[in-house]
């Protein structure tokens, strides 16, 4: 929503950032990188993303911490947690199993 400009930005966005920090600490690796803003605004907004086990085949991650992140990074808004506690309750019904 931020990189693409819309005027309706929410707690989603918040959403989509702890998805990206969760994916950094599962593959070890920064999930966009470029030369200049407008290839990481790119890679975001064009690409689909990858999975962070694609990212780091020989990590063991977990498919329920996975799914977890990869619906937090969700490029449409509607299909992501609808907050931070949402995501905060998933990770910490995975946390309990």
């Amino acid at each position: 929503e931020l990189a693409r400009g819309d005027a309706h930005i929410d707690g989603r966005v918040d959403v989509f950032s702890f998805g990206l920090i969760l994916f950094e600490i599962l593959a070890h690796r920064q999930l966009f990188s470029g030369e200049s803003i407008s290839e990481v605004v790119e890679q975001i907004l064009k690409k689909p993303f990858p999975k962070p086990s694609e990212m780091a085949p020989d990590h063991d991650i977990p498919n329920e911490l996975e799914a977890i992140c990869c619906k937090a990074l969700e490029k449409d808004a509607k299909n992501r947690f609808q907050d931070v506690s949402d995501m905060a309750d998933g990770l910490k019904k995975y946390r309990a199993t």
